[in-house]
């Protein structure tokens, strides 16, 4: 029984029902829907290892860069990478990675003033901070 639709989550309660209330049916279908989401956590856990250790070795080979980037930044930059001229805000730093405004402005600001991997901008009273177009090029650089 395919569970990967709507329509087989009312069958399993169909079943259910018409089976004298037997909630097997429906207990296979929600642990499958569970077992199915596991699996794509899983997956997405595994592309972020992979995008956090693909930033790593484009930047592992920079002196200059070399150790000085944590995993926030390192997150961030390989977002960069994918998606040039993508503006973040200290806000949306510190939502994504679940730290405090400091420590989410202090990264941006490092990756901005110390390292010019972003491009920092003024908008209105606050900083944003832009993923150059030849962000590649700035690491490589830096070599």
């Amino acid at each position: 029984m395919g569970f990967n639709t709507p329509s087989q989550y009312g069958k399993a309660f169909l079943y259910t029902e018409t089976d004298d209330g037997d909630t097997t049916y429906f207990i296979i279908h929600q642990l499958e829907v569970i077992k199915k989401a596991i699996k794509e956590l899983q997956a997405f856990i595994d592309k972020k290892v992979e995008d956090i250790k693909s930033a790593s070795a484009l930047l592992a080979g920079s002196n200059r860069l070399k150790n000085k980037l944590n995993y926030r930044q390192l997150s961030l930059i390989e977002h960069a990478l994918k998606h040039p001229g993508h503006t973040y805000t200290v806000r949306e730093h510190q939502n994504t990675h679940g730290i405090v405004y400091e420590t989410a402005r202090t990264d941006l600001l490092k990756m901005a003033d110390t390292h010019k991997l972003l491009i920092k901008e003024k908008s209105g009273k606050a900083f944003v901070f832009k993923s150059p177009l030849d962000l590649e090029e700035r690491i490589n650089a830096a070599k």
